[in-house]
């Protein structure tokens, strides 16, 4: 059923590639729209995209028949449905997707074509959705309940348990008409019932991505007052598991509290650390500057105000641009080279995000789709911002608490994953959790299936005026002011490949191709000195590299 349906989409859409969407309530600021951004920042994922989203109140006669694709999310509890709009639907062939409330206003128009009755909202909340044989706890108290008049014309894809002894359709397709019986981001958490629409799409798009099962993990909220131990026996373990893993890297701690704030210089250890973490698979993401604005470091958010919910009030620009600068130079004055970035709790503003795009190529994160305080995209699969200019490799899992470990919950959530067809399953683990943990919860994650993949399989960049990082390859360059150039080549297990020094100092544009295995990592960069050959029983990291 699921190939002819995704081939009946296709057949419907044409060629147009189009995708509106029409949300109700306040522009720029409902749960409609924010459900619209979420759904409309998955499109590139099947090479759609960007979409368009257009309040229901300055909907124009005929623009429904335009796209290829039209999505209409309703979450507001006054009808706020132009009559034109539903005229216009009403004569549409190419497929429609209705997103929860007063779809009743278009079943209404021709019964007969639908063969679906709306039966009104039941709000005794303890619903379970089931999909692919996975039942989901459904998060929100109220669904719209739909009887299915004629079965012949109907597919529901997925169900609903309503905890009184009825199923009901939960994702249902009849004609070109897709319904989704309630809000599914509507107090979404990892794991949870918006994997169903996230698989799905793959059928209401007409494209059925193979069949995969990738996960991902990052060490997270690394300063360097954490324990260089720590972080060793936790890069020899995944070593030995043949795990890639990611380094959230806060290269400046501050306690202004205690009026204390310590950079990378003046932890060698913790330095040391970070790179034998690199040299046994592990990919550096900068996690901030500092990872606080007022408070601790990795307790505060940096670029965002927690308190009124908006971005803070002296972002700028050039303040970002400043901030990002620094904590860069910090990373390379201890050849240490982040390849993308993840934004401080997940929590930043559109015009933040494009001053970090224009060092970093990806983002390793969940991006705020808007302005808005719980704007973040719970994605299950890679997508790209188009805005932006970046590709986004979500995190989705969740992490194992230290106050309550429980690796068994994300395992939960990376088996209920499975339900995507192609998904990502990501997560994150703190250095200072223990490490029975992250042992039950990788091992426990091969036996599901999932084999773990680096962020460098995907393709990533970071830009300066004096760095390319690269693990993507192709042409870039750098700019020298009387400067050493070197490059350095390292394999996707963090051995050193190759490197190469520059006879005399430069001046202007040095360009280079190159040539990346897959995994593999380059750096080009400038040098204000040429480097010294390091002493004969120096630290691990230097072996063998002149």
């Amino acid at each position: 059923m699921l190939a002819a349906a995704a081939a009946a989409t296709a057949a419907t859409a044409g060629p147009e590639r189009d995708v509106l969407f029409i949300y109700d309530g306040p522009a720029g600021r409902s749960e409609a729209f924010k459900t619209a951004s979420y759904i409309e920042k998955l499109l590139s994922h099947f090479s759609l995209g960007p979409g368009r989203l257009v309040q229901a109140r300055d909907y124009r006669p005929g623009s429904a028949e335009v796209p290829g694709f039209l999505f209409v999310v309703f979450e507001e509890g006054t009808p706020d449905v132009p009559d034109a709009l539903l005229r216009d639907l009403a004569r549409r062939k190419a497929p429609i997707v209705w997103v929860n409330l007063h779809v009743e206003k278009l079943l209404e128009l021709n019964p007969e074509r639908w063969g679906l009755t709306h039966m009104g909202l039941d709000f005794s909340g303890k619903f379970r959705v089931t999909y692919k044989d996975r039942t989901f706890v459904k998060e929100d108290p109220e669904f719209n309940m739909i009887r299915v008049d004629v079965p012949d014309k109907v597919w529901v894809a997925a169900r609903l348990d309503d905890g009184a002894g009825r199923t009901w359709p939960y994702v249902l397709r009849s004609r070109n008409l897709w319904y989704v019986a309630d809000a599914p981001y509507s107090y979404a958490h990892e794991g949870g019932r918006f994997l169903v629409l996230a698989d799905l799409l793959h059928d209401v798009f007409g494209l059925d991505h193979p069949p995969s099962r990738r996960a991902m993990l990052r060490i997270e909220d690394l300063t360097p007052e954490d324990d260089p131990a720590e972080m060793r026996r936790i890069a020899n373990f995944l070593a030995g598991e043949k795990v890639p893993f990611q380094v959230a890297l806060v290269p400046r701690f501050r306690d202004p509290k205690s009026q204390v704030e310590i950079d990378l210089a003046d932890r060698p250890e913790f330095v040391e650390a970070v790179r034998h973490m690199t040299a046994k698979g592990g990919t550096v993401v900068l996690h901030g500057v500092t990872h606080q604005h007022r408070g601790l470091s990795t307790d505060d958010y940096e670029f965002w105000d927690d308190v009124s919910g908006e971005p803070l009030a002296f972002d700028s620009p050039d303040w970002v641009r400043q901030r990002l600068s620094q904590g860069l130079r910090d990373c390379f004055r201890q050849e240490i080279y982040p390849l993308a970035w993840e934004t401080p709790h997940y929590s930043a503003s559109r015009n933040t995000y494009r001053v970090i795009a224009e060092f970093f190529d990806t983002f390793n994160d969940r991006l705020m789709a808007a302005d808005i305080s719980g704007a973040q995209v719970l994605s299950p699969y890679p997508f790209r911002d188009s805005e932006l200019g970046v590709t986004v490799i979500p995190e989705n899992l969740g992490y194992v608490d230290l106050d309550n470990p429980d690796p068994d919950r994300l395992l939960r959530n990376a088996e209920n994953m499975t339900v995507v067809r192609d998904g990502l399953a990501s997560c994150f683990f703190h250095s200072f959790v223990p490490l029975r943990h992250l042992k039950r919860l990788v091992r426990g994650m091969k036996r599901q299936g999932w084999e773990f993949v680096s962020l460098r399989d995907f393709g990533c960049n970071l830009r300066t005026e004096s760095h390319w990082v690269t693990s993507t390859g192709g042409a870039g360059s750098i700019t020298a002011v009387n400067q050493y150039v070197r490059e350095t080549t390292w394999s996707r297990t963090g051995r050193l490949v190759s490197r190469k020094l520059g006879a005399s100092r430069q001046k202007g544009r040095v360009s280079r191709r190159v040539g990346l295995p897959s995994g593999g990592l380059y750096v080009l960069e400038t040098l204000d000195l040429r480097p010294g050959r390091p002493r004969a029983a120096g630290p691990e990291w230097m072996s063998g590299l002149y």
